[in-house]
C-alpha cells in the first residue's frame, strides 16, 4: 500500500498507450527490423489482448463481406467465427507435410 501511495495520483488510473506499452512496441520493432522487416514503431506495431482480438483486427480492416479465405484444416476454431461473423466465405484446405515444400535451399 505504501509503494502505491508513492504513485503519481494520475498514473494510478493511465491506461496508457491504446497502442500497447511503447517500450515492447520499440522492442518488437527492433527484432523485426534485425528480420529485414524495418518498420515504425510509433505507427506500424499494435499490441492486442490475444490472438483472437489480432485476427478479428486484421479480417475488419483487410477483408470485406463476401471475399473468400484459405484457411488450414483444421484451423483456429475463433478464426472461424470471426470469418463467419464478418460475411467471409472460408474455404479449408488440408496442410502439406514439410517433407513436401520445397524451398529455394532444397534445390529443384
Amino acid at each position: 500500500m505504501r509503494a502505491v501511495g508513492r504513485v503519481p495520483a494520475a498514473r494510478i488510473a493511465d491506461y496508457g498507450h491504446p497502442y500497447g506499452f511503447v517500450p515492447l512496441r520499440g522492442r518488437i520493432a527492433e527484432q523485426l527490423d534485425r528480420h529485414g522487416l524495418p518498420v515504425d514503431a510509433a505507427s506500424n506495431v499494435l499490441l492486442t489482448a490475444g490472438a483472437t482480438q489480432g485476427l478479428d483486427l486484421i479480417v475488419r480492416t483487410l477483408l470485406r463481406p463476401g471475399d473468400a479465405v484459405v484457411v488450414e484444416e483444421p484451423s483456429y476454431c475463433n478464426l472461424l467465427q470471426i470469418l463467419r461473423l464478418a460475411g467471409l466465405q472460408a474455404y479449408g484446405v488440408p496442410p502439406r507435410s514439410r517433407a513436401s515444400i520445397r524451398t529455394s535451399s532444397s534445390g529443384s
